[in-house]
């Protein structure tokens, strides 16, 4: 028998896309009678912004630049301690940006391309050493300035694949060979 799931289409286990789904509509109808997520409302972050990255590392969230209510990029670069409920400010970035792709290479934070305060697409690449706690020097950017972009991180068996990452963009894929 087909129910109407809570998009308004019908299909078997309680949703439109299929059977399954979050709140597990396992066979034969059955129905769990709580969702396994839950919101929660967290500290707000210590810079008010859109725009901004993430990427999650050992159990901590960073967010990476972004931009301000008047639309000015920011070089802000925080951290958020899930188990203890804390924010933390870390060094700021050395180049100010809205939306850069970001991946994690072994135990570094590369944050590449975005938006600059022009408006316009920038080139710089700015790497984050976990371990030493600060932005690495002498960094090489990208021979193009690139926004919107996504980043991967090339690898096999769980470790970095002959020290690259691809940056996927509209009309390019780079292969980035870096030595960090």
């Amino acid at each position: 028998m087909a129910s109407k799931g809570k998009h308004g289409g019908k299909g078997k286990g309680g949703g439109s896309r299929g059977g399954g789904g979050a709140r597990g509509g396992a066979s034969g109808g059955a129905q769990a009678s709580s969702t396994p997520f839950k919101w929660e409302a967290l500290p707000a972050m210590p810079t008010k912004r859109v725009y901004a990255s993430a990427i999650a590392v050992d159990d901590l969230l960073y967010v990476i630049g972004g931009s301000d209510q008047r639309g000015q990029t920011l070089d802000a670069f925080e951290c958020y301690n899930p188990k203890k409920k804390k924010w933390m400010r870390l060094l700021n970035m050395p180049n100010p940006r809205a939306q850069p792709a970001v991946v994690t290479v072994e135990s570094k934070i590369v944050v590449i391309g975005g938006v600059g305060s022009d408006a316009q697409p920038v080139n710089f690449v700015d790497i984050y050493d976990i371990a030493q706690k600060k932005w690495l020097e002498d960094v090489r950017d990208m021979d193009e300035r690139l926004q919107g972009v996504s980043a991967v991180v090339h690898s096999k068996y769980g470790t970095l694949y002959k020290n690259s990452f691809f940056v996927l963009c509209s009309n390019c894929l780079l292969d980035m060979l870096r030595k960090m």
